[in-house]
This record gives C-alpha cells, structure tokens and sequence, in this order.
C-alpha cells in the first residue's frame, strides 16, 4: 500500500473516533459507505478495514473486533447479539457475517415488518475466511477455521482448524498440527 494512502487511512481513523467509533492505534480505516451504530463497535489494535465496508449494530449488540484483524473490501457486517472477531484473522473481501434472518411466520405481513430470528455467531482467533464467504446465524467457528471462498456457511459448530467448503458450508476436514 502506497504510504501516502495509509496516511489518509489514519487520518480516516481518527475522524470516526472523534465521531464516536473505539478504534485503538495503529489502524486503519478505509473510507466506509455505511456505519449506523458505530458508538457499539470496538477495535483493537492494528486492525486493517478496506474500503467499502458496511456495518450495522442494532439496538444492545455490541461488536468487538479484537487486535490485527483484517476486513477486506466490502465487508458486511449486521448483527443484533453480541459478536467479537478473534485476534488474526483475516476476511479477504466481500464477505457477510450476520445473525439475523426474518422469520418464517406472520407471512401476511411485507417482509421489512416481519419479526427477526437472532442466532449468534462466535468468531475464534486467527480465521481465515475466502473471499465472498458468507457467515450466517447460528455459525460458531473455532480458532484457526478456514471458510473457502464463496462458502455459505448456516448453523454449523466447526471444531479448531476446520475448513469448511461450499455450499451449504460443510467442514471438510480438520488440519492437525
């Protein structure tokens, strides 16, 4: 990364702190495109965010993104329980991490006023999550998880060192050593 962009990166950083974020320094904030409840969000140090990055924290969650963690480019984040990603890990871009899906029930009603189901999800330390991988409700990935690019992965408890494929996400097998 050009070193002049860094400094923007920095400066970009401070301006959300002042605007309410709890980012620890040194890091990095790419210009973001949508952050509503950012007074719920921490951030270790050196954490890397790229640009594009849209995060929502609803009402009572709080989101925890521990030390030297990397989101790639357009990340997306909403959730509505508490989430922490471990310490080390890395989501190499356009990935979706979430803990809400509508409800199957009250079907009468248009989709944007039907309840929410929250399921949380637990991020461990050092993941590494492929690019376009989707984490969705009821997912608990323990450390040293890899998600394979463009894996959809629901309800599933990965053991430490799965790496989950596909789609439906499934761990394939787990590393040992």
């Amino acid at each position: 990364m050009m070193p002049g962009r860094k400094i923007l990166w920095g400066v970009n950083a401070v301006g959300l702190r002042l605007r309410g974020l709890s980012i620890s320094f040194p890091g990095m904030v790419g210009p973001t495109t949508f952050m509503p409840g950012r007074r719920n969000v921490k951030i270790g140090i050196r954490v890397r965010i790229w640009p594009g990055l849209r995060l929502e924290v609803f009402e009572g969650a709080t989101l925890t993104i521990e030390d030297n963690v990397v989101l790639g480019a357009n990340c997306h984040i909403t959730i509505a329980a508490d989430l922490t990603i471990g310490a080390g890990s890395n989501f190499t871009g356009c990935n979706v991490i979430t803990d809400i899906t509508y409800a199957l029930r009250e079907m009468h009603l248009p989709s944007i006023d039907r309840p929410w189901d929250i399921s949380p999800v637990h991020l461990g330390r050092n993941l590494f999550v492929g690019h376009g991988a989707k984490i969705l409700p009821g997912t608990m990935l323990a450390d040293g998880s890899v998600v394979g690019a463009n894996a959809v992965v629901a309800n599933i408890v990965a053991p430490q060192n799965a790496v989950i494929t596909g789609i439906p996400g499934r761990v394939k097998r787990v590393v040992v050593g």
